[in-house]
């Protein structure tokens, strides 16, 4: 038998060498982004543009849908026209990406603007997007975020809660503490079914000398589902004096959220359990130019607190529930009435 030489085996190194180079440029050749069909985002990451929530909607409806593990299902997102990021879409957007990660996604974004792959990495999802990572000093960097299953906050929590110590005073400091904990509380009892809590909670949230911007998400029932089954005969009559409840069955997403703006107890009748939003908004009631969002379902909420309500609804839905809140450090007590019609769609 012939003995194998040196010549052979660099022959042998060079073809496999080859061999991996063609299969890795057949890859990346079939991996590129496909244009011709991807989801164009406009140039806001919005829920209240009309045109952005569409798109987002369906672009997590078909996260969603596509998880099967054996399918060769490409989702293609351009963000190549997105400039501005609103926190409450990001946030979800995010929280979705989290909870359903069986769908292979390709994405692009613009080179002139590198927000969006900034705040990708931020939330850590670049590499699933199918984007290069990149960092930025925009205000947007100021978010932090953490998420939970359960009451138990974790690490996280602990980085989050040093923050808010160093800007708050104590007694903003245990309002906020305890906004964040009903509010999760809320979501846990009432948002999801016993074997649906594994999606649970996400909380982003900024500081700044002048403000405190909070988002809570949930992927969950909706409020507009949610208010039929805890609004008793007990309870009708209870906030008979606010709404009419003569076509309850008729009332739409937005005037749902406005009855459940109103709770103050969970269905374990317990006072101090399950008060959700409604802390932040009696907070709202008493600190000026603060804001209140929600949205859930069809439905959009907003409120300073005092004078200033606009409820909103959409023909497509949101699986879930997003709650912003914007709280002025600064602002005094007031109980005098505003003119302010500000409410917007949460902050970069």
């Amino acid at each position: 038998m012939k003995k194998l030489d040196k010549k052979w085996f660099l022959k042998q190194k060079i073809a496999i060498r080859r061999e991996l180079i063609c299969k890795a440029r057949e890859y990346n050749k079939s991996d590129t982004f496909n244009a011709n069909i991807s989801i164009v985002f406009p140039a806001v990451l919005s829920f209240q543009d009309k045109q952005s929530r569409s798109t987002l909607l369906r672009t997590i409806k078909l996260i969603r849908s596509k998880q099967n593990p054996s399918s060769d299902y490409n989702l293609y997102l351009d963000f190549n026209k997105v400039d501005t990021l609103y926190a409450p879409a990001t946030i979800f957007f995010a929280h979705n990406l989290e909870q359903y990660q069986k769908v292979n996604i390709r994405s692009r974004a613009s080179n002139k603007s590198n927000i969006v792959r900034a705040m990708m990495t931020k939330l850590d999802l670049h590499s699933k997007l199918g984007l290069a990572p990149c960092h930025s000093t925009h205000d947007m960097m100021n978010w932090h975020t953490f998420n939970g299953t359960d009451l138990t906050f974790g690490n996280d929590y602990t980085r989050i809660e040093s923050i808010l110590e160093k800007n708050l005073d104590d007694e903003t400091f245990l309002i906020v503490n305890d906004a964040i904990s009903e509010a999760v509380s809320n979501v846990l009892n009432h948002a999801y079914e016993k074997h649906q809590r594994y999606l649970g909670w996400k909380i982003s949230l900024k500081v700044t000398k002048e403000s405190l911007s909070l988002v809570i998400t949930d992927l969950g029932k909706s409020i507009p589902v949610t208010v039929p089954d805890r609004l008793d005969d007990h309870m009708k009559n209870r906030l008979s004096n606010l709404f009419d409840f003569s076509n309850f069955l008729g009332m739409n997403d937005a005037e749902l959220i406005d009855i459940a703006s109103e709770f103050r107890r969970t269905s374990t009748k317990e006072k101090h359990r399950g008060k959700g939003f409604g802390d932040m908004l009696e907070v709202c009631k008493t600190v000026q130019n603060s804001k209140l969002i929600v949205y859930s379902k069809k439905g959009i909420w907003m409120s300073n607190g005092q004078d200033f309500k606009k409820l909103i609804n959409y023909k497509d839905e949101i699986d879930g529930t997003i709650i912003f809140w914007k709280l002025p450090l600064n602002s005094p007590l007031t109980t005098q009435n505003l003119s302010s019609n500000e409410v917007g769609d949460g902050y970069e």
